[in-house]
């Protein structure tokens, strides 16, 4: 009785996620305006570089670097855990 079935999920795996998340929400809210709305574009709305430029109103190389200077200020402020969710560089 005492083993958890291998399917079966760690409760406390969900707790860490949630706190892990909570965390990366709040370095996103950090970031300046411009690095934050390419990376919620990119990252919540799935657009490409070419897509975010037109939407926002800059070339696609712009929003690229905007992009990498995000990535690289929410690894600085995660650290390891910025590996967990694959900030780690510009797609």
């Amino acid at each position: 009785m005492d083993n958890i079935p291998s399917g079966t999920p760690d409760p406390s795996d969900a707790i860490t996620r949630e706190e892990l998340g909570a965390r990366i929400n709040s370095a996103v809210e950090t970031l300046p305006d411009e690095q934050k709305e390419v990376f919620l574009l990119k990252e919540n709305g799935g657009l490409t570089f070419d897509e975010i430029g037109q939407l926002i109103g800059c070339g696609k190389e712009t929003a690229k670097s905007r992009m990498r200077y995000a990535l690289q200020k929410l690894q600085a402020a995660l650290g390891a855990e910025a590996r967990l969710y694959g900030l780690t560089g510009a797609q």
